[in-house]
């Protein structure tokens, strides 16, 4: 049966039998070699005297070329293939009839088709494959029987490339395919640093969801790329959403911008293997025009230069033909143990002034932060608080740049509160942080110790929700059980008090004072309030000298109540004098 569907002018090449229970036939034109094998091994056949394997076909694929030269029409960049019905119509799953190669685009291709679906198809599907004899890009459109689809990609020698489930299985008699390829296209390189590749919708027309297209290779500087697009998107992708990824040949950080018809976004990442992928599911609304795919890459590396301190140099051939709203990423980096990262807009962001530029700080982790950003020596300072992945910046910051620039950047921990002795700290609160609090909210001090034990300090500058309007609110946080006696004071009004604390509880004053129009220092003083009962009507408590020398007029220590005479009793010491004292 084999033979009779080749023309007399095929040669057989050989006849083997593996074993009696699998015959092999194949038959032959130049190096092109046909069979139908039932063969268990992989296939081999010989080529001008060689024994080789037949690449891509494994044991059990039963396969058959249909050998009719008028079966192939060739147009400019299309092919058309009948596949007589004697042929295919008594076909079982997993069995396939093969095309003659022919060429389109200067690519040697053939058309593969297995009228029942191969082995991964579903029932009642037919499943086709086209096969490049060359390792390269290739794209091309399919259709049959009503069914028309599309893949743009890169095709390994003597691969394939089809759909398991094509469509559903042809009726009994002649079959048509017709394949058009094309050529996916250079990406045009623009400057050492920008790429274009332009898609045209003919391209992608006839795609569903998860079809993909595959740019050729493009180097910038130094370094190699391609890009992966879905028009349709990829498989996760919101509907009505296109996905973009863009492929690095090379390990190391990258800072790049992908624009699709003027929407753009911007990433850092770090490429940890060659051929690893970044990019966008949800990228844009899928197109319904041609497409101008560019894409922009830069060094996004900054060095950091102390705990707290790190200066990012940009190039001015990252940003020189970049329009307003477009931005620059730097990779992360580590100051004061936080992760973060710069993102500067050299022509401004959408809402700057025209002829501003923008800077602004991302960080990974919430929490306040100070810091001070500069571009070429002119900087600003602010203390703010940020959400994860938050930013906070300038949009006008300093005229755009029309030169290479150096950023700078330099952050401390606002809430550190600073030791002044075994006995005293202060917390230094800047107008342009607590300002921006609304009422109830609170700014919270980093943990400090004074006298062995471990504190904190609470500061509502517009008072918390019980306080009355206008007064702000302050409290001690210690994280130890005991008796404490503390002192604070903000901007000189100072209140004092005596208590009993239990781990992580809290005591202060919920209308301290004014709410402050300034920058406020709050302080803290503590002493062990302890009075020793001596006996029934005697009582002493020990103040060290040190204490008192660092206490200033009207300074005032209580201490805890005790009991003398059946009566409750404190004491209040002004080491200095108290205020009408000489």
């Amino acid at each position: 049966a084999a033979y009779d569907v080749f023309p007399p002018e095929r040669q057989l090449i050989t006849v083997n039998s593996w074993g009696a229970a699998y015959p092999q036939v194949y038959v032959g034109r130049d190096e092109y070699l046909v069979g139908w094998s039932l063969s268990p091994e992989l296939i081999s056949a010989r080529v001008r005297g060689s024994e080789v394997p037949l690449p891509g076909l494994t044991k059990h694929y039963q396969w058959l070329f249909t050998g009719a030269s008028d079966a192939l029409t060739t147009k400019g960049d299309q092919c058309k293939w009948r596949v007589p019905g004697s042929i295919h119509d008594h076909m079982r799953k997993g069995q396939a009839v093969m095309s003659e190669a022919f060429t389109l685009n200067g690519q040697r291709l053939r058309l593969r088709f297995f009228p029942a679906g191969d082995e991964e198809a579903d029932p009642a599907s037919c499943s086709a494959q086209l096969w490049a004899e060359d390792d390269g890009p290739v794209g091309f459109e399919l259709s049959a029987f009503g069914c028309t689809r599309s893949w743009t990609g890169h095709m390994q020698a003597f691969g394939f490339q089809g759909w398991h489930n094509f469509t559903d299985a042809p009726q009994p008699g002649d079959s048509e395919l017709t394949v058009r390829s094309w050529d996916p296209a250079v990406v045009k390189v623009t400057s050492d640093n920008t790429a274009e590749w332009s898609v045209p919708t003919s391209w992608f027309g006839n795609m569903s969801r998860g079809g993909e297209l595959e740019s050729r290779m493009f180097h910038l500087h130094g370094r190699t790329f391609w890009l992966l697009f879905y028009p349709m998107g990829d498989e996760e992708a919101v509907d009505g959403r296109c996905s973009v990824y863009i492929f690095s040949g090379d390990e190391g950080p990258l800072g790049f911008e992908v624009s699709l018809n003027g929407s753009s976004k911007t990433s850092t990442a770090h490429f940890l293997v060659k051929g690893e992928n970044w990019g966008w599911r949800d990228f844009a609304e899928s197109p319904g025009n041609d497409v101008i795919l560019s894409v922009r890459t830069w060094e996004p590396a900054v060095e950091v230069t102390s705990k707290n301190t790190a200066v990012w140099r940009v190039a001015k051939s990252w940003y020189s033909d970049m329009g307003k709203n477009r931005m620059l990423e730097s990779q992360e980096f580590k100051l004061n143990d936080r992760m973060m990262c710069l993102r500067f807009y050299p022509c401004g962001d959408a809402e700057a002034a025209p002829g501003q530029s923008s800077l602004y700080l991302c960080t990974e982790e919430e929490g306040a932060l100070g810091l001070e950003l500069g571009i070429d020596g002119q900087s600003k300072t602010l203390i703010g608080e940020f959400n994860v992945g938050g930013t906070q910046g300038w949009r006008d910051f300093a005229s755009a740049p029309s030169e290479d620039v150096v950023l700078t950047i330099r952050t401390w921990d606002p809430a550190a509160v600073t030791v002044l002795s075994e006995f005293c700290a202060e917390w230094r609160i800047p107008k342009s942080w607590h300002s921006c609090v609304s009422r109830n909210g609170c700014i919270n001090s980093s943990s400090f110790r004074l006298e062995g034990k471990t504190l904190s300090l609470r500061f509502y500058p517009k008072g918390a929700a019980k306080a009355v309007s206008g007064r702000c609110s302050a409290y001690l946080y210690p994280e130890d059980e005991g008796m404490l006696g503390y002192k604070l004071s903000i901007n000189g009004c100072s209140r004092l008090s005596t208590r009993h604390f239990t781990a992580k509880d809290h005591w202060g004053w919920r209308n301290f004072a004014d709410s402050p129009q300034d920058d406020v220092v709050l302080q803290v003083r503590t002493w062990d309030p302890a009075v020793v009962v001596t006996s029934e009507n005697a009582a002493e408590w020990n103040i060290s000298l040190k204490r008192c020398e660092e206490a200033d007029k009207s300074c005032t220590f209580e201490s805890q109540k005790f009991q003398l005479n059946g009566r409750t009793l404190c004491l209040h010491f002004y080491p200095k004098g108290s205020a009408e004292a000489t």
